[in-house]
């Protein structure tokens, strides 16, 4: 048989795909998903390629033997169906724009290039190609293709779209429109990109906010990055005592986490790195603060930070967790609104212990203005492994937050006796806003500026926010809840207002 010469001109050499450097690397990239798809076999093929490189087709001789006609047809079959489209689909459990950049990193990765957007065309008109900018830190951010792409390469057409999962929330899913020959390289590449955003989420190791968010219209949002270092921590003061326990049960847990696992490994010990701790207190005695600093030292040794509101869909916060498979703290705020539906805060708690019963290391934080309303059936059981009051601070607590706050080179030699007593009762916050006016009081004082803080300066700024102080006190942060009949009664006024009127003549008019 005479050989087909084919001539590579200089326009095929300059091609994107045409060329042969393009080719080679479309073929060692088809090779790479095949193996990643466990084979070059489909499920339905009758056919296998020879790994030696031969030509020679073989025939099964036995039970009969096959005639070329008959082979011929199946060839002929085959070759039909592999030339067929097929719609392929892969769903994943990870948020819609970690799958996005997990598709479009996998495609650069191994073909070096991504999707090419296409016009979607509709019943309603058309939607034209979408990039997406998304963010993947507090700073960075990258733009991804969604939506339609063309992809030359596999002669695919794929579409990324959003999907909601019962469990997870909003999640990623891809259809592919692509010949049946490419099935084996389609599932290939799909696997790929489940196992890349699985080893590299955008939003594993990160600090995040709004993960079981949901919108005005029902939809889950996408998590936000969360900066914890607009805290300064060494700015931060609590008394001694809530600092070590904020030491013993979570700062220091994670830090020496590695430390904990190889005990536990090698010496046989149960430590726990998965807490249930509840942080409790006034307003302003640094709760928020404290999870802010909680964050920094996830961040700092590979642990997930994630924080929640209540009324979040705690399950798919939970469901989110377990998918990054990292070591993880999460933060519930205001978590005494949970302790209302005291069937909705043991369903939590049991989410929590069934992630570690399957060896997840994830550590819950809890926050609360309003521990009195927690139900003994809470404190029972071990559901909440350690209590931490967030008091005032100590007479030592309150020279720190002075000491960190005012230079030295800017004050006198303090009575720190003295200006306990002055602050005594104010959260760390008042006293932060006392200090702030402190040297207002010095200039008054002395009618100089510069002039360095003396201990009347700052007793006459702890005395000037007293009056505040006391009225913020008295005042209550939480509404009072009506009776059972009083929420009746005004229920059944507020449908008879909506359903009926009086008129001008007395009568009562029930509208239609």
């Amino acid at each position: 048989m005479a050989e087909t010469q084919v001539e590579v001109t200089n326009e095929d050499k300059g091609g994107l795909w045409s060329s042969e450097t393009a080719k080679d690397n479309v073929r060692k990239a088809r090779e790479f998903l095949r193996d990643i798809a466990g084979g070059r076999v489909t499920i339905e093929s009758a056919f296998e390629y020879r790994e030696d490189g031969g030509i020679r087709i073989a025939l099964p001789k036995t039970p009969t033997k096959m005639s070329l006609k008959t082979a011929a047809n199946y060839l002929l079959a085959q070759a039909e169906a592999e030339e067929a489209t097929y719609e392929f689909n892969k769903e994943f459990e990870c948020r819609p724009m970690d799958g996005a950049v997990a598709f479009n990193r996998v495609l650069k990765d191994i073909f070096q290039m991504t999707g090419i957007g296409k016009e979607l065309r509709h019943m309603f008109g058309s939607q034209p190609p979408e990039l997406r900018t998304v963010k993947v830190s507090p700073t960075e951010e990258v733009q991804v293709a969604w939506g339609l792409l063309d992809f030359p390469p596999l002669e695919a057409q794929f579409y990324l779209q959003e999907r909601v999962d019962d469990d997870y929330g909003m999640a990623f899913q891809v259809f592919v429109m692509a010949k049946k020959k490419y099935e084996v390289d389609i599932r290939g590449l799909l696997m790929a990109v489940e196992s890349y955003v699985r080893e590299n989420s955008i939003y594993r190791n990160k600090a995040l906010i709004g993960v079981g968010k949901i919108s005005a219209n029902g939809t889950y949002k996408e998590p936000e990055f969360y900066n914890p270092y607009e805290v300064d921590r060494t700015k931060v003061v609590y008394s001694q005592l809530v600092e070590e326990a904020l030491t013993d049960q979570v700062w220091g847990v994670i830090e020496n986490a590695d430390l904990i696992r190889q005990s536990n490994r090698e010496l046989g010990t149960h430590i726990s790195l998965g807490n249930n701790v509840l942080m409790h207190g006034e307003n302003g005695t640094g709760k928020t603060l404290g999870a802010a600093i909680t964050a920094q030292y996830c961040l700092e040794h590979d642990w997930t930070f994630c924080q929640a509101r209540w009324d979040e869909d705690l399950k798919h916060v939970l469901r989110f967790i377990e998918k990054l498979s990292t070591p993880s703290v999460v933060v519930i705020e205001d978590v005494e609104n949970l302790f209302v539906d005291p069937q909705r805060m043991k369903e939590m708690l049991d989410l929590f212990d069934g992630m570690r019963n399957k060896g997840f290391e994830v550590m819950l934080l809890m926050t609360s203005n309003h521990v009195g309303e927690l139900p003994k059936s809470m404190t029972g059981g071990h559901r909440i492994d350690h209590m931490i009051y967030v008091s005032d601070l100590d007479r030592e607590g309150v020279e720190k937050l002075i000491n960190v706050l005012i230079p030295e080179a800017q004050r006198e030699e303090l009575d720190y006796e003295e200006l306990h007593t002055a602050y005594e009762g104010f959260s760390p916050s008042w006293i932060v806003n006392a200090l702030q006016d402190v040297a207002k009081h010095s200039i008054i004082r002395t009618k100089q500026i510069g002039r360095a803080l003396a201990t009347s300066d700052f007793v006459r700024c702890a005395h000037a926010l007293r009056p505040a102080w006391k009225m913020h006190g008295e005042a209550t942060d939480k509404p009072d809840r009506p009776d059972i009949e009083t929420a009746a009664v005004a229920l059944i006024g507020k449908a008879l207002k909506e359903s009926a009127y009086v008129n001008d003549d007395g009568d009562i008019v029930v509208n239609a």
